[in-house]
């Protein structure tokens, strides 16, 4: 796979999604959506991505 570049995300959004995949009482989907932008963020192409977090793209 290409090398992509990190999806800039500030170190307090960084925190506040990390927070949702935490809590318990969070909806699937939000963590689904928390997990894809963190690791987008780390620069992990989008197709690895999906599948860590089982989703089709």
């Amino acid at each position: 796979m290409a090398t992509v570049p990190a999806l800039p995300v500030p170190d307090a959004d960084r925190a506040a999604l990390a927070a949702v995949i935490r809590a318990p009482t969070s909806k699937q989907r939000a963590v689904t959506r928390a997990r894809i932008v963190l690791r987008s963020a780390e620069g992990v192409p989008i197709e690895r991505v999906a599948d860590e977090v089982g989703v089709a793209i």
